[in-house]
């Protein structure tokens, strides 16, 4: 198999999985089976800390300064969505 083959069976793949989660049931997932609005900022919260070590991650592996410079903003934004958050739970 060749890398185009390879990417096109993991891709469709990956489609027949999320076809079969709908955005409900995912968040259902995530907070117990309560879609209240705290609980979906909660969600939101610990995603946008993930996107932000994430991106850290990639950043300290990447030897391109330009591309550093870019996961470095990157952060910044995360940083501020998960300020943004925190402040609406209080």
């Amino acid at each position: 198999m060749d890398a185009a083959a390879f990417v096109v069976e993991l891709t469709e793949g990956l489609e027949q999985v999320l076809r079969r989660l709908t955005p409900e049931d995912t968040l259902r997932a995530e907070t117990d089976g309560n879609l209240t609005v705290e609980n979906l900022l909660m969600v939101a919260l610990r995603n946008e800390l993930e996107a932000t070590e994430i991106a850290a991650r990639w950043m300290a592996t990447t030897p391109e300064v330009e591309v550093k410079l870019a996961f470095a903003r990157q952060i910044g934004d995360e940083a501020k969505h998960y300020r943004l958050i925190q402040e609406r739970l209080q």
